[in-house]
């Protein structure tokens, strides 16, 4: 996927800022990558680096109304959701290829991302459970109490 500067997303998003944009994001250790649809269904991508924060303050720049943002879990964790929906931002956390996100199974990155921005316009995707962060902590020390526990 092509590293697309921030300025050239600011001229993508030039003469829509008044209409939803919808945001898909493909969360890795290092990196998020995005796409953003706009109303007349054109995306552009752009890679950032994998700081919740940092991707907050993003959206933030580029000064657009979001419909909805929409990844899949993974082993990256709740965070980003959490973080995100703290900004007031609509975040759906998708399942893995499987319920929600099933029909993008077998899809490559660079077709699968703008898939998860049209699917989140389409009020397609279904979000799992978020726990929040105590909640996670719960989960994992139970879990790590299991584990030494049968062995």
């Amino acid at each position: 996927m092509a590293r697309t500067s921030v300025s050239r997303v600011q001229q993508f998003v030039k003469g829509f800022e008044t209409h939803l944009f919808f945001i898909g994001i493909d969360v890795h250790k290092r990196s998020y990558h995005l796409a953003l649809r706009r109303i007349d269904g054109k995306t552009v991508t752009l890679v950032c680096p994998a700081d919740p924060s940092g991707l907050v303050g993003l959206i933030q720049r580029l000064c657009i109304p979001v419909g909805s943002i929409a990844y899949e879990a993974g082993p990256t964790g709740f965070g980003l959701c959490r973080v995100l929906r703290q900004a007031g931002m609509k975040t759906l956390m998708a399942a893995r290829a499987g319920s929600a996100s099933g029909n993008l199974r077998g899809q490559d990155r660079p077709t699968r991302l703008p898939s998860f921005g049209r699917l989140c316009r389409q009020g397609m995707i279904r979000s799992i459970a978020v726990p929040s962060a105590r909640q996670e902590a719960q989960r994992s020390l139970l879990s790590d109490a299991m584990t030494s526990w049968t062995r």
